[in-house]
C-alpha cells in the first residue's frame, strides 16, 4: 500500500512547530532528507523520484522553510527529528544530509545509533574540517549585526525546484529571501562551534565532498573516515542538491540499495 504524499507538522519537544513532507510505502525502508543551513526541504524535490522504492520524509528545520521559529542548534534539530520519528512510529531510518544536514545526521546518529541504518553525508562542514574559520566568524558577526537593523518577522518560502538555472553566485540572494539574517548567523555559528568525530560512525556511510570546495578540508575527512565509511570526491564545490548531477543521485541510490539491509556494524 502506498499512501498519498502528505504535508504534516508536529509540535516538537519545546512546542516549536516543525513542518515536513512524508510518503509512507508499506514494508519499505525509510529515508530522511536533511537540507543545508539556509535552504529548505524543496531542495530535495528533484531527488525524490529516484527513491520510488522507499518511504521518505523531508523536513524544514526550525526557523527555516515552513517551520516555526525556534532556538537554533544542531542538537535541537536532532531532537526535532526524533520527535517526528516517534510520532510516525518509525524505528529505523537512512539519513541523507548536505552540509548542515550532514552534521544534523551525525548528531542524530550519536544520540540514536540504534535507529540509523545508513548515512550519506555531503560536505561535512564542522570542526575540525572547516577552513577560514576566522573569516567565517567575522561573516557571521556581520550578518548578526545587520539583522538588528534589517529584522523581518516573516520569512518567504523559496521553492528551490524553480532555481536550477540560477548560477551559484546568485543562490545566496534566494537563500536570504528564505531566512532572516539572525537565522543565517546562528546556523553558521552552529557549524563553526560543533565538533565531529568521524571515528564514532559505526553504520555504513557514504561521505561525498566537492573536490574544489574552498571551505572544507576534504583530505583530512578522507584520512579520518572510519572503516564503516566510503569516501568519494565529486567534481565541484559546496553541494547544491537541487542542481546535483543525476549520476550523483544514482550513486547515492545505489549505495542505499546495497547497504540498507546490512546489519549494524559492531
Amino acid at each position: 500500500m502506498v499512501e498519498k504524499e502528505m504535508k504534516k507538522s508536529v509540535a516538537s519537544f519545546d512546542n516549536t512547530t516543525i513542518v515536513y513532507e512524508i510518503q509512507r510505502k508499506e514494508n519499505k525502508s525509510w529515508i530522511l532528507f536533511l537540507h543545508g543551513a539556509w535552504s529548505n526541504k524543496s531542495v530535495w524535490r528533484r531527488w525524490i523520484p529516484f527513491f520510488e522504492n522507499y518511504s521518505w520524509i523531508a523536513l524544514d528545520y526550525r526557523s527555516r522553510g515552513e517551520s516555526d521559529d525556534g532556538k537554533i542548534t544542531i542538537e535541537n534539530c536532532s531532537r526535532d527529528i526524533e520527535k517526528i520519528l516517534n510520532v510516525e512510529r518509525i524505528n529505523k531510518i537512512n539519513l541523507i544530509g548536505n552540509s548542515y544536514g550532514s552534521i544534523v545526521a551525525y548528531d542524530f546518529f550519536c544520540n540514536n545509533s540504534n535507529r540509523v541504518r545508513s548515512m550519506v553525508l555531503f560536505s561535512i562542514f564542522a570542526k575540525p574540517y572547516v577552513r577560514y574559520k576566522f573569516l567565517l566568524s567575522l561573516f557571521s558577526s556581520f550578518f548578526s549585526f545587520l539583522g538588528i537593523f534589517f529584522y523581518k518577522k516573516r520569512k518567504k518560502y523559496v521553492d528551490y525546484t524553480s532555481l536550477q538555472q540560477v548560477s551559484t553566485a546568485f543562490i545566496w540572494y534566494y537563500d536570504l529571501k528564505g531566512i532572516t539574517l539572525k537565522t543565517l548567523s546562528q546556523a553558521l555559528n552552529n557549524l563553526l562551534q560543533y565538533r565531529v568525530d568521524l571515528k564514532k560512525i559505526e553504520v555504513p556511510t557514504l561521505i561525498l565532498e566537492g573536490s574544489f570546495d574552498p571551505f572544507i578540508r576534504g583530505k583530512r575527512i578522507k584520512k579520518d573516515a572510519p572503516p564503516s565509511a566510503k569516501f568519494e570526491n565529486l567534481e565541484g564545490q559546496h553541494r547544491l542538491m537541487f542542481r546535483e548531477p543525476e549520476a550523483t543521485i544514482q550513486r547515492v541510490r545505489k549505495f542505499i540499495d546495497d547497504q540498507h539491509n546490512y546489519p549494524r556494524i559492531e
